[in-house]
């Protein structure tokens, strides 16, 4: 997903990991320089193929509706974190 949001800022950091300073106005060409948005940028939404959601059907269940809802959260959780 292309990020259309603009920085509104940046951030130098130095080698620790602190703020150095904040810098407002043109883009840095500078991979060391953080950009700084208004609102964070939206990732897309990743959901399960077919195949995962066999393969999470297929597996023992014990409480079948909820074990199913659980696994499939669990999945999802990990495709979009």
């Amino acid at each position: 997903m292309e990020n259309k949001l603009e920085p509104v800022a940046w951030m130098f950091v130095n080698p620790d990991g602190e703020c150095e300073q904040i810098e407002y106005g043109e883009p840095f060409d500078d991979p060391s320089v953080t950009p700084l948005y208004t609102t964070p940028p939206q990732r897309e939404w990743v959901g399960l193929t077919d195949d995962e959601m066999l393969m999470i059907y297929m597996q023992p269940h014990e409480g079948f509706k909820y074990s199913l809802g659980r696994m499939v959260q669990a999945k999802l959780k990990e495709k979009n974190t």
